[in-house]
């Protein structure tokens, strides 16, 4: 009965399991997709951040990722159009990258394998739970598949739309972007040597991110999220291959020519918070519990901090021989995470909001603010250990 039940194995949910089942917790994963190796449905790279690169390490998780990631060495940062510029260098905080850049479907497959060396780790999939009932000792739920699965704590892992978390009646806000995150990989001949480029216009953010070289040719690849107002990203979608790459070009003009390989997709953007993540034996993470705009590329560590708080205090119950799905452990969980969740809801829709303000005053607000930046050392070691996931 001293079970964890997670519903949904993705990037968050499965890295929640592999954490308590590490910690020998007996851990049972709900997914409605079978896992897959050679999947691609999901068409995103992920920024890894050396925070989370260290929760990776801990879950024995980086030897699987480590020949997939492609490592951040400096960040630039600029307004289109301006001269001004920020350059974060990882040399300035240590001598280890301040993260790593990581296709999903390598992200996915690693905790995939990982979750298959535990013997206490049960992943059912396909397969969807038709009912849920709480109980003052467990919580049972029913399968579509005809099996009842009963255990002391359920987590949603579910994504943004969960239905578990809706289920509760938790109060939400919610927003959409009226964006769109149009998302592909391309191949150029200049090598990125490991540098990211974020830049900002008023109609979104475009970021160039530095992925492994093509396995087959050796060609330098880098991975595009370039977000744009819904109609906008629409229409670049209906393009061919060559009229993407050569919209790309105009915009990656450091990298050019840029060259299309393989799929597009395209994401729209919104956020949301909850009133609070926890529930009668119920804790929420990742997507289910809080969503941000991908301008800073913390969305997902958000996450897996989530995954790591969980896992510490859900443990430390289970090795006292406590109720790891009591009241007094969830609000522990809580408790931490919370504030987290809202700094960074703040600071990517603080972000969002400026950089959408098309007005001179505004334009010389943004840059005065970039040039201050990279005149002061310390604000900006501390920006960069924030991103890092390390402040």
């Amino acid at each position: 009965m001293q079970r964890v039940i997670i519903i949904g194995g993705g990037l968050v949910g499965a890295t929640t399991a592999i954490a308590l089942a590490q910690q020998g917790v007996p851990v049972t994963i709900i997914d409605n997709q079978a896992p897959s190796p050679n999947q691609n449905l999901d068409g995103r790279t992920t920024a890894v951040s050396y925070g989370s690169k260290l929760i990776f390490d801990n879950l024995g998780l980086w030897p699987l990722l480590a020949a997939h990631a492609s490592p951040i060495l400096q960040i630039r940062v600029f307004e289109e159009g301006s001269p001004w510029q920020v350059a974060y260098d990882s040399q300035t905080i240590g001598n280890h990258p301040m993260g790593f850049i990581i296709a999903n479907p390598h992200l996915r497959q690693a905790l995939w394998d990982r979750a298959q060396e535990f013997t206490n780790l049960t992943w059912i999939a396909p397969a969807q739970v038709v009912a849920t009932h709480y109980h003052p000792a467990c919580v049972e739920l029913h399968l579509n598949t005809g099996e009842t699965i009963s255990g002391q704590l359920l987590v949603a892992a579910e994504g943004r739309h969960s239905p578990t978390t809706k289920a509760t009646g938790i109060p939400q806000t919610s927003w959409s972007y009226e964006q769109a995150a149009f998302v592909c990989t391309v191949h150029h001949a200049v090598p990125h040597d490991g540098v990211a480029w974020e830049i900002f216009s008023t109609r979104g953010a475009y970021a160039l991110l530095p992925l492994t070289p093509c396995s087959e040719t050796g060609t330098s690849r880098s991975g595009v999220v370039f977000t744009l107002p819904l109609k906008q990203a629409n229409d670049l979608m209906a393009k061919d291959s060559a009229e993407i790459s050569h919209f790309l070009s105009e915009h990656f003009r450091f990298y050019v020519p840029l060259q299309l390989v393989g799929e597009s997709w395209c994401y729209p953007l919104s956020a949301m918070k909850l009133e609070r993540i926890i529930d009668q034996r119920l804790a929420i993470v990742g997507d289910a519990a809080h969503v941000v705009h991908p301008i800073a590329g913390q969305g997902v560590n958000l996450g897996w901090r989530d995954a790591a708080a969980l896992a510490f205090e859900v443990g430390e119950a289970f090795r006292n021989g406590l109720d790891i799905g009591s009241q007094t452990v969830l609000t522990r969980y809580q408790k931490q995470r919370q504030p987290d969740h809202r700094q960074m809801l703040q600071m990517t829709d603080g972000i969002v909001r400026l950089y959408g303000k098309q007005s001179t005053l505004f334009y010389f607000l943004r840059n005065a603010g970039l040039g201050i930046v990279e005149q002061l050392p310390p604000l900006k070691r501390l920006l960069m250990k924030h991103a890092m996931g390390i402040s």
